[in-house]
């Protein structure tokens, strides 16, 4: 969900009586809560847009004014992805990429990496990364920055590579020396 875009809802009650049933409900923002009258079993369709990022609770209060009341909340994210107990990624912008990282263990935003869909979290701000999140899956895992497994495979390859390359350096000297031996 991004900030500044309307949303629609949709409660539905019934009343075993058949009372008319009034459906109140908030946003979690802090702007005035709205109310509907409605039959039993008649929708109500609710439209609402944020204007912040944050993590907001719906709630929607029913009631047939005799006997019966309810409620029912919903947690929404906007411009936000919760990262499990850690924290949650932040779209500053709402282009749909998210740009900061918010520990709640340091109570700080920290600038986020990319490794394709996927973003590098450094948790704690020591300017190393700590994790890996897949928002679709919605998967953290541990991630050692200094030597990330992606980039693994491409060191040994170097390391291969020069190690082969001074070999040869040796031996072209080693001959010309021979060389000028003879």
């Amino acid at each position: 969900m991004h900030k500044n875009v309307v949303y629609n809802y949709t409660a539905e009650s019934t009343d075993p009586d058949n009372d008319p049933i009034t459906y109140t409900i908030t946003w979690g923002d802090g702007t005035p809560h709205i109310s509907y009258s409605r039959t039993s079993a008649e929708p109500v369709i609710a439209s609402h847009s944020w204007e912040e990022q944050g993590e907001y609770t719906i709630t929607v209060q029913t009631s047939d004014g005799q006997n019966y009341s309810i409620s029912t909340s919903l947690l929404v994210y906007v411009d936000r992805h919760n990262c499990g107990s850690i924290g949650y990624l932040i779209d500053e912008n709402s282009d749909g990429i998210y740009d900061v990282f918010y520990d709640y263990g340091t109570d700080t935003e920290n600038p986020l990496g990319r490794q394709g869909e996927q973003y590098i979290i450094d948790s704690d701000g020591d300017g190393f990364s700590n994790y890996l999140f897949n928002p679709a899956g919605g998967q953290l895992t541990p991630y050692d920055s200094m030597m990330p497994a992606a980039d693994f495979a491409q060191f040994i390859l170097l390391f291969i590579l020069l190690l082969i390359g001074g070999l040869m350096i040796m031996i072209l000297i080693f001959l010309q020396k021979r060389k000028k031996q003879t």
